[in-house]
């Protein structure tokens, strides 16, 4: 089960398992959430991390901004399930923007 951690300028999300100062985690919704509520970008380590559906809208993740990063061609989202997909929406906001994706 891969894991997160808060370090002093990034959350860092990786596949390898918790371990001490680590939380483990079965869904990217739950890392999205925590790096807008700690007001820090999301650096993903390599790897590919499954999920099934993530939202970001201004309602979730305390409305707070999201920055996602990682070092170029060496990370796989793979959103799972009938349904699975990264879903952006920027209701009553024209501030989101996406680019690399």
């Amino acid at each position: 089960m891969p894991s997160y951690a808060l370090f002093d300028d990034a959350v860092v999300a990786r596949t390898a398992p918790a371990s001490s100062g680590w939380t483990a985690f079965t869904d990217l919704q739950s890392v999205f959430d925590y790096a807008r509520n700690q007001g820090r970008p999301l650096f993903f380590q390599p790897g590919v991390y499954d999920s099934g559906t993530v939202t970001v809208l201004t309602t979730n993740g305390g409305g707070k901004p999201l920055q996602v990063r990682a070092m170029p061609g060496s990370v796989v989202l793979r959103f799972t399930g009938t349904k699975g997909r990264l879903r952006f929406a920027s209701r009553g906001s024209s501030s989101t923007a996406r680019t690399g994706l």
